[in-house]
C-alpha cells in the first residue's frame, strides 16, 4: 500500500515512465487494492506517452484506508499522458475512490493520446459514495488534445459518480481535444442519485476549443444524471459540434417521471441553467433527432437551455422535455 500518511513521499506515489505497457495497479478482489495517499505530487503519475495499456482498479487515492479521512495527494489523484489505459472497473470491487486530491481527481492530458476509459469510480466522494470529499479542482479533466476518451459507459456498473469537486465535475478543454464520450454517470449527486452533493461550479464544462463531445447517447443506457451543481448542469463555452442527448438535468434518477404533475418530481435543480451555451458556441445539438423517447429531461433549473451571444449559430434544440423551470424553458439572447 502506497500510503504516505505518516511522512509522505516527496514526489508521486507511483510514477510510471519509459516504454512499460500493460501495468496493473490494484485488483478486482475485495481489499486487495492500494491506498495511494498523502504524496507530495500525484497519487499515480504516468509521465511517458509510451507507457500505455495500464489498468488501475480497486484503489483508494487521496483518502485513508477507511475511505473517509482526508489524505490527499498534492497533485492529481491520477495523471495520465498515454493511450489505452483503463481507470476503474464494472466490478464494484474494482472501483477506485479518487478524492481530496490537490488538483484534479483524474487528468487525461496531451496531444495524440487516445482511447482512455474511466469507469465505475467514485470521484470526489467517500468510498461509500455518500459524503463529500471533493478534489480541489475538477473531478475529471480531459485536455490538450486528448481524444476518444470515454467517461462512464453503457455496461452495468460502468457509471462513475462525480460529485463534490471544487470546480467542475468534468472539464473537457483545449484545441484538438475531440470525441470525448460521457455516458451514464451521476454528476452532482450521491451514489444513490437522490441527494445533491454539488460540484461547486458546473457539472460538465466543455470549453477552450474542444469539439465533438457527446454527453449521453441514442441508447437510453447512456443517460447521465446531471443535477444539484452550483452553477450550470452543462456549460459549453467556446466549443462547437457537441451532442447532448437522453440525459436528466436537474432531477433525480427515479425511473418514474411525472410529466402530468411536474412539481411532484424531486427538485435537484442546478443553481443556474440546465445547459448554457456561451461565447460563440456553434453547431451543437441538444436533444434527439427523432423522438422524445431519447429526450433530455430538464427540471428545476433557472433556464432549461440558454444560448447567449450573437456569434452563437447553427445550434439545434429539439425533442426535449421541460418539466418545470424557475424562469423559462429556453432563452436566446
Amino acid at each position: 500500500k502506497v500510503d504516505g500518511s505518516a511522512a509522505g513521499n516527496g514526489g508521486a506515489g507511483i510514477e510510471i515512465g519509459g516504454t512499460l505497457t500493460g501495468i496493473l495497479i490494484g485488483s478486482d478482489t475485495s481489499g486487495a487494492g492500494n491506498i495511494i495517499s498523502s504524496n507530495t505530487d500525484a497519487g499515480i503519475s504516468n509521465t511517458a506517452s509510451t507507457a500505455s495499456g495500464m489498468i488501475i482498479k480497486g484503489n483508494i487515492v487521496g483518502l485513508g484506508s477507511d475511505g473517509a479521512s482526508i489524505r490527499g495527494n498534492g497533485g492529481a489523484g491520477i495523471y495520465i499522458t498515454s493511450s489505452n489505459n483503463t481507470i476503474g472497473s464494472t466490478n464494484a470491487n474494482g472501483r477506485n475512490t479518487i478524492s481530496s486530491n490537490g488538483t484534479d481527481g483524474v487528468r487525461i492530458d496531451g496531444t495524440d493520446i487516445t482511447g482512455n476509459t474511466i469507469l465505475g469510480n467514485y470521484i470526489g466522494l467517500s468510498s461509500d459514495g455518500l459524503y463529500d470529499f471533493g478534489n480541489t479542482v475538477n473531478g475529471v479533466h480531459v485536455s490538450n488534445g486528448a481524444d476518444n476518451t470515454i467517461i462512464g459507459g453503457s455496461a452495468v456498473g460502468a457509471y462513475n459518480v462525480i460529485s463534490g469537486n471544487t470546480i467542475n465535475g468534468i472539464r473537457v478543454t483545449g484545441t484538438g481535444t475531440t470525441s470525448t464520450s460521457i455516458l451514464m454517470n451521476y454528476i452532482g449527486l450521491s451514489k444513490n442519485g437522490n441527494i445533491a452533493i454539488p460540484n461547486d461550479q458546473n457539472g460538465i464544462k466543455i470549453d477552450g476549443g474542444s469539439s465533438g463531445t457527446s454527453v449521453g447517447s441514442v441508447s437510453v443506457s447512456g443517460t447521465n444524471v446531471i443535477s444539484g451543481n452550483l452553477n450550470n448542469g452543462i456549460l459549453i463555452d467556446g466549443s462547437n459540434s457537441n451532442t447532448i442527448v437522453a440525459n436528466r438535468i436537474g432531477i433525480d434518477t427515479s425511473s418514474a417521471i411525472d410529466f402530468d404533475n411536474p412539481s411532484s418530481n424531486a427538485d435537484l435543480g442546478n443553481t443556474l441553467d440546465g445547459i448554457s451555451l456561451l461565447n460563440g458556441s456553434s453547431s451543437n445539438v441538444i436533444g434527439s433527432a427523432t423522438s422524445t423517447t431519447l429526450a433530455n429531461v430538464f427540471g428545476f433549473n433557472v433556464y432549461g437551455v440558454s444560448v447567449d451571444g450573437a456569434s452563437a449559430s447553427l445550434n439545434t434544440i429539439r425533442f426535449n422535455r421541460f418539466l418545470i423551470s424557475d424562469t423559462a424553458s429556453i432563452t436566446l439572447t
